[in-house]
């Protein structure tokens, strides 16, 4: 009876002590500058958190082996293997890496800034003589330009522009430009 009682303490504990977690902490700073990396992932097989305004986490895992993955935007990541059979402190540092450029370009010609011929019809005349007719038509009221409708109305119009058609010209709508890319022309009823 007394093996029996010392055996059944045995299995509990065991049970008790395989359920045990216990937590890993730590802080994530830049490997340079020392500074806290706020945001920073942290993720141990499928369990993961993500590090506070002071670079600090904390993570609870049940005891066992696990890969700690330590990321963040702009910076090289770092793994690491670990046992879980007591709490740990870690305090890692990152490597900045250089990120691919993005380039976002938005242009607009500007008066005696920019080498181009332009024309900017004001929005009051646009409202108060012009927003009737479609916009091949509001061309005809600046210099140099020349609109024709070719059949089906103003949408089919052809613009020429101080002598080219409107094959040669670029035409932009608010910096943006509507020729079609492979022909040039410009379809005004899209």
């Amino acid at each position: 009876m007394k093996n029996l009682v010392v055996t059944l303490a045995l299995a509990c504990l065991s049970t008790f002590a395989a359920a045990q977690n216990f937590t890993l902490s730590g802080t994530i700073t830049d490997d340079i500058t020392g500074e806290p990396l706020i945001g920073a992932t942290i993720t141990a097989n499928e369990k993961g958190t993500v590090t506070d305004f002071d670079g600090t986490f904390s993570l609870e895992l049940p005891a066992g082996d696990y890969e700690i993955t330590y990321s963040y935007v702009g910076y090289t990541a770092k793994s690491a293997n670990i046992t879980m059979d007591k709490n740990q402190r870690v305090e890692i540092g990152l490597e900045g890496m250089v990120l691919n450029e993005v380039v976002v370009v938005a242009d607009i010609a500007k008066e005696r800034e920019t080498p181009v011929a332009f024309s900017t019809i004001p929005s009051i005349k646009l409202k108060e003589e012009l927003a009737s007719q479609d916009l091949p038509m509001i061309l005809n009221s600046t210099p140099g330009a020349y609109a024709t409708q070719t059949g089906g109305g103003d949408g089919d119009a052809r613009v020429t522009i101080r002598g080219f058609n409107q094959r040669n010209v670029a035409v932009m709508v608010d910096g943006v430009p509507v020729n079609d890319m492979e022909n040039g022309w410009v379809y005004w009823s899209n």
